[in-house]
């Protein structure tokens, strides 16, 4: 089984792609560049990989792509599940129960 990495570090990873720097995603996420800095280097030692090329930190490497594209869905489906649920708990159906069996 395989270490799992908190949604935060991945939203710090794929935020920094996705506005091309640490700084600017540190500031969309509210969180200082250091802290950003730190989510995605703890993300890169939970993989085992560096996910950016070491002669510019934005290029990314073939295991950055990767992560990009699997965390990209990851944070989206995180997202959508919590827009979900803040919409069910605004219509007063959060206390409904269902049994699932498996």
């Amino acid at each position: 089984m395989f270490p799992s990495p908190s949604i935060d570090f991945i939203r710090s990873f794929v935020t920094v792609v996705r506005l091309g720097g640490f700084i600017r995603a540190s500031k969309a996420l509210g969180l200082s560049q250091p802290t950003v800095s730190l989510q995605v280097k703890r993300l890169e030692e939970l993989l085992g990989t560096p996910l950016f090329e070491n002669c510019s930190r934005l290029t990314l490497t073939t295991a950055g792509k990767s992560c990009f594209e699997y965390g990209s869905e990851l944070v989206s489906n995180c997202d959508e599940m919590m827009q979900k649920n803040a919409e069910l708990n605004q219509a007063g159906v959060s206390g409904d129960r269902t049994l699932i069996r498996a």
